[in-house]
């Protein structure tokens, strides 16, 4: 029987070749499994109080329970800073094809990465560009495209671009956002599976290929993977079940070429879960407190 190799030999320790410390740079050891927490300082550079800056983006009409208008929810920024540490490099450039409420574009540019955008809206675009601006980031790190994410027409004659591909699309239309000609959450299921299909075949096109072989077995000479990175939930439709975005995305990746290459799952927490469990009950399914984010690499 084969002896497993660790990450780091003892000699190596002694020597003071293991420089990285996963739980000073992560603050506890990465699993397959976490929670993160929306740490002020982060949220801080996609908030901006009552100014003009974010306006009424990202407002739905009224909370479910309250009746009061709520912000859309956000990607949480300590999950992406987490995200680019864990799985990219400096001045790697990362693809967004849903660019959303300006979490992953901000973090990408905090955290040194160079970042293009897409999104559907042009007033989310518009806000993205304003937080870039008010949070000091320099023009030449950033692009912004009003447009459709699934297609992608910008980058139609590139090639093995992008350095990674983060991004969280609609959770079909258990949220809806702008309403524009194209927003997927005003799509039935048909037409969604539909896009998000044709936006695989062009990731896997722009996206870099990754090499799994590696001589090197300290942290600071990472094999290059390259990855598609893409965070997905599920929907609940009635007496016909769940339709489960993961098994969606995967089965569309895999057509195109991907090799599903880790799975993150977030614990989240939900306020409504203290009102809506003894529905959930009733109708014996589970209240849902948790996404999937899905890493899909290109081998050739």
């Amino acid at each position: 029987m084969s002896k497993i190799k660790t990450l780091f030999e003892a000699s190596e320790v002694d020597r003071g070749q293991d420089k990285f410390d996963f739980k000073e740079e992560f603050g506890k050891i990465p699993t397959s499994v976490m929670e993160f927490d929306k740490s002020k300082e982060l949220m801080s550079y996609i908030q901006d109080g009552d100014s003009v800056t974010v306006g009424d983006i990202g407002m739905k009409s009224k909370a479910s329970l309250s009746g009061q208008a709520l912000r859309q929810s956000i990607y949480i920024p300590d999950q992406v800073v987490f995200l680019l540490k864990y799985y990219s490099r400096d001045n790697d450039l990362i693809l967004d094809p849903f660019s959303g409420r300006a979490s992953r574009s901000q973090m990408c540019l905090k955290m040194k990465r160079r970042y293009v955008g897409y999104d559907i809206d042009p007033e989310t675009i518009r806000l993205n560009e304003q937080l870039s601006e008010r949070n000091g980031f320099k023009k030449e790190n950033y692009t912004f495209h009003c447009g459709d994410g699934t297609e992608l027409e910008h980058y139609k004659n590139d090639k093995d671009m992008f350095d990674m591909i983060l991004s969280c699309p609609p959770y079909y239309d258990a949220e809806k956002y702008s309403g524009v000609d194209g927003d997927l959450s005003y799509m039935n299921t048909k037409d969604f599976d539909a896009k998000i299909d044709n936006m695989f075949g062009h990731l896997y096109r722009l996206i870099k290929p990754s090499f799994y072989e590696n001589d090197e077995t300290d942290s600071e000479n990472k094999a290059p993977i390259h990855l598609v990175a893409i965070t997905v939930g599920s929907k609940r439709d009635g007496k016909n079940g769940i339709i489960d975005m993961d098994y969606m995305f995967q089965t569309a990746a895999r057509k195109h070429g991907f090799v599903l290459w880790d799975r993150l799952i977030t614990v989240n927490r939900s306020a409504l879960t203290a009102f809506t469990f003894r529905r959930n009950y009733k109708k014996s399914f589970l209240c849902k407190t948790h996404e999937t984010t899905l890493f899909f690499a290109k081998f050739e």
